[in-house]
């Protein structure tokens, strides 16, 4: 059973804006009202209509990020520095002595 606290406020507060809330002397919470709905609307453009946004406003120099299941951080680093294929290159290489020294092996004259 989670316990929860309730405020009821019975439309005492008119006026939108930040409120403390104590428990006598003691400040317990700060509380936030908003009046005007649209604020509150969290909806927001798919990144077709950013893109068409932009294309709209004559914005040329920016781009939109589409970072998919990757992390932000790495494709913010993968901006920054370019994809590291370091790994690839030794794994590469190995294979690739691997396949001369078989070839010297088994080829020879």
């Amino acid at each position: 059973m989670d316990a929860k606290t309730e405020i009821l406020l019975h439309n005492q507060i008119t006026n939108a804006g930040n409120y403390n809330l104590f428990a006598g002397k003691d400040q317990i919470s700060g509380l936030s009202f908003n009046f005007n709905r649209k604020e509150s609307d969290l909806n927001c453009f798919t990144s077709d209509e950013l893109k068409e946004q932009l294309v709209n406003k004559n914005f040329n120099n920016f781009n939109i990020l589409e970072t998919g299941t990757q992390d932000l951080k790495q494709s913010l680093m993968e901006i920054e520095q370019g994809k590291k294929l370091w790994k690839l290159c030794i794994v590469l290489a190995l294979l690739f002595l691997a396949v001369e020294g078989l070839l010297l092996r088994f080829m020879k004259g």
